[in-house]
């Protein structure tokens, strides 16, 4: 580690051991990469708070929505197969839809199709439910329910029915599961390890535990909506969740711990990434625009910030005890990742944190 990371580091790490030590947080990951290595990594807290069990490089989290990046990975290796068109309408794909003929596949990884996005409070089933789950049924009961909000490519509006349905696209064109599809063409060509990252939790031991504070307005309106049942026990000011798996795979359902993450990360960052051509990358990273010619802050599958004047492609993930983000910074050649086991559903305030984690290796 040259002078200048190690330094920068010491900031990161003496800030995340302050919040840990002041009880703001259980326990993280959060790693910094350039393309050929890893440039800062830091693992701390508690997987277990009850029996003491430290977070450590194995340790594995529930990514929730930082897994649509994935998804639009996969989608675009079949757009450049050929089995997919990005401006292709979903009907084509998966006609069990209520949305007419407006909605494409590029509006679904836009956000901008204008599908509602419901809360995902009660989108989620035990682990001990998980081999008998009914993923088809769910989905196709949510969508009696939802309706489009605006037309298709009118604005950014995001939709984790949106990602549901990628998925089903995916099943479509390959006739395999989506979780098969992504274990053979993205987890296995980056040579992730299944413990480094799964639609399965890997090891219940190595899973840390889901975590939200005890006396807070989200877990009052988790016992209001008769959710209370997710919840395990108390752990000091922490209400303890159990095992849980989203109810779609492609909007949320990877696990996965920061060495998974930063293959797929580091494998974004080459000039010929091993799951696409260099024309795909650029795809992937171009950003989109709405129907009227005015730029979205989001591509084909991440959304666009900026720190300390310089660009970024994030994706945040939250659920009901626990919080994620991947970043890339192109003009930096680097990228970070950050997995957590402490509820967090705003995106703001996701980002707001990698700001804080990131800021020091970008204004170096």
């Amino acid at each position: 580690m040259s002078p200048e990371n190690y330094d920068n580091g010491l900031r990161v790490k003496t800030n995340l051991d302050h919040l840990i030590k002041k009880g703001e947080l259980p326990g993280i990951q959060y790693m910094v990469m350039n393309r050929t290595k890893v440039l800062f990594e830091y693992y701390g807290g508690l997987q277990d708070i009850k029996n003491n069990i430290p977070v450590t490089p194995s340790t594995t989290f529930m990514l929730n929505s930082s897994t649509k990046t994935v998804t639009a990975a996969a989608i675009l290796q079949l757009v450049e197969k050929g089995d997919i068109q990005l401006d292709s309408i979903l009907n084509s794909y998966y006609p069990a839809n209520p949305y007419g003929n407006e909605v494409t596949v590029r509006h679904l990884l836009t956000h901008t199709s204008g599908i509602a996005d419901p809360p995902l409070i009660n989108w989620f089933h035990a682990a001990e439910d998980h081999a008998h789950f009914d993923e088809d049924a769910a989905l196709l009961k949510i969508l009696k329910k939802s309706k489009r909000k605006s037309r298709s490519g009118e604005k950014y509006r995001y939709s984790n029915i949106g990602y549901w349905l990628l998925g089903k696209i995916i099943e479509k064109v390959t006739t395999m599961s989506y979780p098969d599809y992504v274990r053979k063409h993205i987890i296995q060509p980056l040579s992730i390890p299944a413990k480094q990252m799964d639609f399965v939790i890997p090891d219940l031991n190595l899973q840390a535990k889901e975590y939200q504070r005890k006396f807070s307005f989200l877990n009052l309106i988790i016992y209001v909506i008769g959710s209370n049942k997710i919840r395990e026990t108390s752990d000091g000011s922490w209400s303890r969740y159990k095992f849980i798996y989203h109810n779609g795979y492609a909007y949320g359902g990877l696990y996965a711990n920061v060495l998974g993450v930063s293959r797929f990360l580091r494998d974004m960052l080459q000039e010929q990434p091993v799951l696409f051509s260099p024309q795909t990358k650029q795809m992937f990273f171009k950003s989109e625009k709405s129907n009227a010619g005015e730029p979205l802050a989001a591509t084909l599958g991440w959304r666009t910030g900026e720190l300390a004047r310089t660009p970024y492609f994030g994706k945040p993930g939250g659920g009901r005890g626990s919080s994620s983000n991947f970043r890339i910074y192109p003009d930096k050649g680097i990228a970070t990742v950050f997995l957590a086991n402490r509820v967090e559903i705003n995106e703001s305030a996701i980002n707001a944190f990698s700001d804080s984690l990131d800021r020091p290796f970008i204004q170096s």
